[in-house]
């Protein structure tokens, strides 16, 4: 794999992540952080509360619960990275 590519895998190939559990934080705190900034972009642009409101009630659950799912499936599939081709069903997952 080229460097390119494993710079996108950075938390891939992170030594820290060695269970499941890992995975599961680590994504959870990367999808608040991004439904974070934007929440922020859309009040700004939108100047209005009702959005930030709605958007705090709606989006920001819908982020970390997306990241659950994705973080399980990316834990699992470095789990299984030493058993052939069963990473790849785990990948292809996310």
């Amino acid at each position: 794999m080229s460097k390119n590519n494993k710079r996108i895998f950075i938390g891939y190939y992170n030594k820290e992540i060695d269970e499941v559990y890992d995975g599961l934080v680590y994504a959870v705190f990367v999808s608040l952080g991004f439904a974070f900034i934007e929440n922020i972009l859309y009040v700004v642009l939108s100047n209005s509360i009702t959005t930030a409101i709605v958007r705090a009630l709606c989006a920001v659950p819908s982020h970390a619960c997306d990241a659950i799912f994705m973080g399980y499936h990316l834990s699992i599939a470095k789990q299984y990275s030493t058993k052939g081709n069963r990473k790849k069903e785990w990948v292809y997952k996310i």
